[in-house]
């Protein structure tokens, strides 16, 4: 074979990576010196406009200080004169009304600044006094601002505010003090325009001269009419506008945005070249005031420019070390080369089929010439002969050394040959099966169905596997797992099969171990749960079809978690299986006694002639259970609590029948007696009616199925109602009304009750705020709070949300908590209750009398208002402790200084009482029932 003319390979290599390389070094050199260059510009411009807020902050941090300064000596000032005022006009003899027209007078008179004064305004939000006279009288506490001075009544704040005839909002700032004994809130108010006329520029001079903005750059502030405010050399000169109108270009910048870049090319003083600069600036609208921070870009830009020509350098030395190393790597790679073709020109000895064609390269050109002249000689065969007998050698060495047993038959099934396996688990030797048909080691545990579905498999697929049972040479049947193949020839014809196989006792007793752990109690070794469900599925099945009856029983040992506590969890799983001996040795043959977890038990029973026959059972296993335990030196007196349950008549569910024992047993376990309780099926259809009550509560919010009711609270003293309690009334779609009584405990119990109470409290408000915008009236409205809610951390913000959201005056809510919810937590009930009473909401104590009825908690709860539970006042004329109590509460009420109300006046004779005891609101069905909103209406109309 001709070589054909080629290049060395070390030259092709210097010549493709020395490009590629140059290539890589130019590309990756001129992207870095993009990249540094955008992030130059980046950082310049996020350090102007850093350094131009941080002035900015420092001139409105100044104003208002100044500002705030300059207000609280003018209140300051204005108090004192107001002080002394009062004082000799008292002296003097003259009126109050006459002192509160002279002070009017006086700050009237006064001015602060170009366009501030002072203005009055009441605690209740009215005007009294203030600079536009059409504001007089005005009442304005629904304005943000009035409303944060009502509560903050003394301090600095800043607003903004547009009173009614400006065409703006204006932002302002003022102080404000009180003079108590007249509830006026007196302020003194000024523009942000004054702010510039009260601030020091020349405070800026040291911040702005420590700037570090490069060699020549420079911060400055000028106002709208161009004279420089700070400059570091043209303070109180015009800024230039000749070059780059810089002002003006502010100005239009200003229209449609307070900040921004200006980039423009300067004339420096003693240059004769144009220089670029960049310019960011800010504008103080307020004051009219621009700042500015401005650098010359060649003096920032110019370690870029350095970097770059380094970056170049670098690169070229770069391009001269690789193309040296390439050069040395490409006769390097080349030595290798011939070396390998040295040894195949050594090794030419045997023959093979594969070839190499030629590629252009000299030195492999030559190594694939001498490697085919070596394959040409491998196919001879020697090397091929030498494989095949160290393969046959390997095949006879897996063969013989496999754990699995292996035996080859003819089509006939004659054994042919076995492997040392097969004899270590089959028993039988080489000499022994050789001729003969596998038929020996049958064990007679499969039909002949087996075999013959067996064989009808390998027919058709030339493979079967599967578990069976095969008999040793010593008589023993073991299970195997076993592997039949169709062995076939060259013309794909079968000549005979190939049996695998191995034992699997091991694997079936650790299965067996483990089913009946599964099934099984680990400590007792009683049935567990799941085997006892399936027996007692049993059970009923058999008894549907026989008539018969069972039952089942469950056993929870009385006080076992004492006995742990005591003795310890050793002895206690001693106590334990003690108890599961005496159970087992208890019941009948075809009873079950199981386990199913900690200290309960159950047992079922499931023939039963007479369901007194489950009875004499339980008896006798109650006296054996009751027996003394001896464990170590204390004797323990066991005692256990049953229920009972049977089948078919108490259900022929699993579930439930377990689930009505269960209930049974925890009802002799309430007891607390021990002994055993029959399941009753009252007692499931309750607590299936409270499942499905708590089902539906989950969506009747949201589903508007609640309503609120609202029943008046009738004053005596002013003849008229003054307000109501708002009640929740649930209306079901499919179930109509369901009273308070059924659903409240449930609500409390799953912890929906705060969302219902949240409902409730907001809708009350919202609808009592409509009836006293309509009406004119301020009624009062009372919404009981559950004990979840009282006791959750959110609860004082809940409270105020729903004030805020629904604009309702604090001051007309009345929030009822009982005795007991208070007593749970005092500390922290007092904390809420004075909380709330600061913001202006009063505070009732529900159903007095009916708990712990404490004098001095109920002295520390400072609560608004008592009321006399409905309880006592229905049993005023049947009763006579009843009559004792009323007035007893009515009285502790005066004395207390707290409003009495009378729930649940029916009748004219209750109400005499009342009356004569001088009990000041009434509330009951004689005066009015609770009533939806459209109702409530009219009965008002009536009413008025």
């Amino acid at each position: 074979m001709r070589l054909q003319r080629s290049q060395p390979l070390a030259r092709r290599l210097f010549l493709r990576y020395g490009l590629i390389s140059l290539a890589l070094i130019l590309i990756v050199g001129l992207g870095l010196f993009f990249v540094l260059s955008n992030w130059v510009n980046r950082n310049i411009r996020s350090s102007l406009e850093k350094t131009n807020r941080s002035i900015v902050e420092i001139i409105e941090n100044g104003a208002r200080r100044e500002i705030r300064r300059l207000l609280q000596a003018e209140v300051s000032a204005a108090m004192d004169r107001i002080a002394r005022m009062r004082s000799e006009a008292r002296e003097a003899g003259a009126g109050e009304q006459q002192i509160r027209q002279m002070v009017i007078d006086m700050l009237a008179a006064e001015h602060i600044g170009r366009e501030g004064y002072f203005f009055i305004i009441h605690g209740s939000g009215k005007v009294i006094y203030h600079p536009r006279k059409e504001l007089v009288g005005e009442e304005v506490r629904n304005l943000d601002f009035i409303q944060a001075m009502k509560e903050q009544r003394r301090g600095f704040m800043e607003y903004e505010s547009r009173l009614p005839g400006e065409e703006q909002v204006r932002e302002k700032a003022l102080v404000s003090d009180v003079i108590t004994d007249w509830d006026w809130i007196i302020a003194a108010s000024v523009y942000w325009t004054d702010y510039p006329r009260l601030f020091d520029i020349n405070s800026l001079d040291d911040f702005i001269q420590s700037i570090d903005l490069g060699d020549r750059g420079y911060s400055f502030v000028v106002n709208g009419e161009g004279t420089l405010l700070v400059h570091p050399t043209l303070r109180g000169r015009s800024l230039p506008e000749t070059d780059t109108p810089l002002l003006s270009i502010m100005r239009r910048g200003a229209e449609t945005s307070s900040s921004g870049f200006i980039p423009y090319s300067w004339h420096p003083d003693g240059r004769d070249r144009w220089e670029k600069k960049l310019l960011h600036y800010i504008q103080l609208k307020e004051f009219d005031w621009y700042v500015a921070s401005t650098v010359y870009l060649t003096d920032v830009q110019r370690p870029l420019w350095r970097l770059g020509i380094f970056i170049f350098l670098f690169s070229i030395l770069t391009l001269i070390i690789f193309l040296i190393v390439s050069s040395r790597f490409g006769r390097i790679l080349s030595r290798p080369l011939d070396s390998i073709n040295e040894c195949l020109d050594k090794g030419e000895a045997g023959d093979y089929s594969r070839r190499v064609a030629p590629v252009g390269v000299k030195e492999l050109d030559a190594l694939a010439e001498h490697f085919n002249r070596f394959m040409e000689q491998l196919e001879q065969g020697k090397e091929v002969a030498m494989s095949l007998e160290t393969l046959r050698a390997l095949s006879d060495t897996v063969f013989q050394n496999t754990i699995e047993g292996i035996a080859i038959t003819d089509l006939e099934g004659t054994i042919q040959q076995i492997n040392q396996a097969f004899t270590e688990i089959t028993g039988y030797t080489m000499d022994e099966v050789l001729g003969k048909n596998p038929r020996m080691l049958k064990s007679d545990r499969h039909e002949r169905d087996f075999y013959e579905y067996m064989w009808r498999s390998i027919n058709e697929t030339g493979r079967w596997s599967g578990e069976i049972w095969n008999r040793r040479k010593s008589g023993e049947a073991y299970p195997e797992w076993l592997s039949i193949t169709t062995l076939r020839g060259n013309s794909n014809e079968p000549v005979g099969y190939i049996s695998i196989f191995h034992d699997i006792s091991r694997q079936k007793k650790t299965e067996q171990r483990l089913s009946y752990q599964a099934y099984h109690d680990a400590l007792t070794g009683l049935p567990n749960r799941s085997l006892f469900r399936d027996r007692l599925e049993m059970a009923i099945a058999s008894a549907n079809r026989t008539g018969e009856k069972g039952a089942v029983i469950f056993m929870d040992i009385d006080n076992f978690k004492q006995v742990n506590d005591v003795l310890g969890h050793i002895q206690g799983d001693q106590f334990l299986s003690i108890l599961a001996e005496r159970l087992v040795r208890s019941i009948r043959e075809v009873d079950t006694v199981a386990r199913l977890g900690g200290d309960e038990f159950s047992l079922l029973l499931p023939v039963l002639q007479e369901q007194t026959d489950a009875i004499e059972v339980l008896t006798r296993i109650i006296d054996r259970i009751e027996e003394p335990v001896l464990l170590g030196t204390k004797t323990i007196h066991p005692r256990a609590s049953f229920g009972i349950t049977y089948f078919p008549e108490d259900g022929n569910d699993s579930d439930r029948l377990m689930r009505n024992a269960d209930m049974a047993m925890y009802r002799s376990k309430h007891r607390g007696d021990g002994g055993y309780t029959l399941f009753n099926a009252n007692i499931e259809k309750k607590n299936l009616r409270r499942t499905s009550l708590e089902d539906k509560l989950r969506g009747a919010v949201t589903a508007g199925h609640f309503l609120v009711y609202y029943q008046p609270q009738y004053s005596l003293e002013q003849k008229r109602v003054t307000g109501f309690e708002a009640l929740i009334r649930w209306n079901d779609p499919q179930e109509g009304w369901i009273s308070p009584g059924e659903f409240i405990p449930i609500a409390e119990s799953s912890g929906l009750i705060s969302a219902i109470d949240t409902w409730t409290l907001r809708q009350a408000l919202g609808t009592i705020n409509t009836l006293n915008r309509e009406t004119g009236k301020q009624y009062t409205i009372s919404v009981n709070v559950s004990a979840l809610q009282f006791r959750e951390e959110g609860f004082v913000e809940s409270i105020l949300a729903a004030l805020n959201a629904t604009s309702f005056p604090p001051e007309l809510l009345e929030l009822e908590i009982t005795e007991s919810t208070a007593m749970q937590n005092v500390s922290a009930a007092i904390a809420k209750i004075e909380e709330l009473s600061k913001r202006g909401v009063c505070f009732a104590v529900d159903d007095f009398g009916t708990g712990y009825s404490s004098l001095s908690y109920l002295n520390r709860l400072k609560a608004d208002t008592l009321k006399i539970d409905s309880s006592f006042i229905q049993e005023l004329d049947t009763v006579p402790e009843a009559a004792a109590v009323v007035t007893s509460v009515i009285a502790l009420g005066k004395n207390l200084g707290m409003r009495i109300i009378a729930e649940g006046v029916e009748t004219e004779a209750q109400l005499e009482f009342i009356q004569k005891h001088s009990c000041s609101i009434i509330q009951g069905y004689l005066f009015g029932r609770p009533m939806p909103f459209e109702e409530l209406k009219e009965f008002l109309k009536h009413e008025a």
